[in-house]
């Protein structure tokens, strides 16, 4: 069976890195590559540069929609099963298309970003989502979204995101010459970084000097008492995994949202084994579950993930207890392998349907 991936960016170049150097990146490609192991043939419909794609540098919003790419993707059409569509907007012109071609040509679409806040893109959503033949979330509260909204118009399945288990694995690093940390990191808009300060400023009250709190991030931080060790450099991906590996525990701090903001960040922290405290946002409560494979507090509470982190420092057997069962949960229902195979079950249902 052969596929068409489409993402809103250029994807080409960091395609195959996980593979030709396994040691230095984890897998770039979405999971997509371990569909080969399914039987599937998978190719890239790489956006078009500028000036054939005029947004090619704009927000992805824009850039995904790229009408010649898809013109260029219908007139593929005995190459391709079915086309997987990462976002909503990649998907718009493909549907115009297909329509007014009235082609049978199979389209997924996955990870819609399902909020509501943008007009434009609830607009495009709400011609978009009806019509794709499957939607794939990685929260079910997102399922609720679409039948709240949609009703039974949306076919939607639920997939736990996907996780490289073998370049995140637990390891030992002695890189803690200047005192245990626990560490954040992130970059989205889905991410609170201000309860996390307050948090650190307790942390560092209860448990003295000897400590540090870790975030590295672009974002602006209020951080009014200086204690966090912010850090705005973009790093290798070895050198994240060494971050992960010596921290004594890993923060997610979160805001309320639907969207699994902050996912691909617990996924790595979970991957290595590390004790996690992490907000209770709806869209990643299919990840975690207090006291087993992490620490849950309420989104906003800083003296709930003070005191959790507290906790985790102190309590080495806990942490390695959480630790353990936090890689265990993610090898078992998040590995590529495993997302792959669930992928592809969907991708053949929906071409043996169309």
């Amino acid at each position: 069976m052969h596929l068409a991936i489409v993402w809103p960016k250029p994807r080409a170049a960091r395609w195959r890195l996980g593979r030709i150097a396994p040691g230095e990146y984890p897998d770039l490609s979405d999971g997509f590559l371990y569909l080969e192991d399914e039987g599937f043939e998978v190719a890239i419909e790489e956006t078009l540069p500028w000036p054939f794609n005029p947004f090619v540098n704009d927000d992805e919003f824009y850039s995904a929609l790229d009408p010649l790419r898809a013109a260029r993707i219908m007139t593929r059409l005995r190459r391709y099963d079915a086309v997987v569509c990462m976002g909503d907007a990649t998907a718009f012109v493909l549907l115009r298309l297909r329509q007014l071609f009235n082609v049978r040509l199979p389209i997924l679409l996955i990870d819609p970003a399902l909020g509501g806040e943008y007009p434009r893109r609830k607009r495009l959503q709400a011609y978009v989502l009806p019509r794709v033949d499957r939607v794939i979330v990685y929260g079910r509260v997102q399922l609720d979204y679409l039948r709240q909204e949609y009703g039974s118009t949306v076919k939607a399945e639920f997939l736990h995101f996907r996780a490289d288990t073998e370049f995140y694995r637990p390891r030992e690093f002695s890189g803690q010459a200047n005192g245990p940390y626990a560490f954040s990191i992130g970059l989205d808009g889905g991410r609170d970084f201000e309860t996390f300060a307050n948090a650190a400023r307790g942390f560092l009250a209860e448990l003295g000097s000897g400590h540090r709190v870790v975030l590295h991030t672009g974002q602006p931080v209020s951080d009014p008492y200086g204690c966090l060790e912010v850090r705005s450099e973009t790093v290798p991906y070895t050198r994240l995994r060494e971050l992960y590996a010596g921290a004594s525990l890993v923060v997610v701090p979160l805001h309320n949202r639907r969207h699994p903001g902050g996912v691909s960040t617990l996924m790595e922290g979970m991957s290595m084994g590390r004790p996690i405290v992490v907000s209770r946002s709806a869209g990643i409560v299919d990840y975690v579950q207090d006291g087993c494979n992490a620490v849950v507090v309420e989104t906003g509470d800083a003296d709930a993930m003070c005191r959790a982190m507290v906790r985790l420092t102190r309590s080495h057997d806990e942490a390695n207890r959480l630790g353990r069962n936090a890689r265990q949960f993610v090898v078992r229902h998040c590995d590529n392998r495993v997302y792959a195979k669930d992928l592809a079950n969907v991708i053949r249902d929906v071409v043996a349907h169309r």
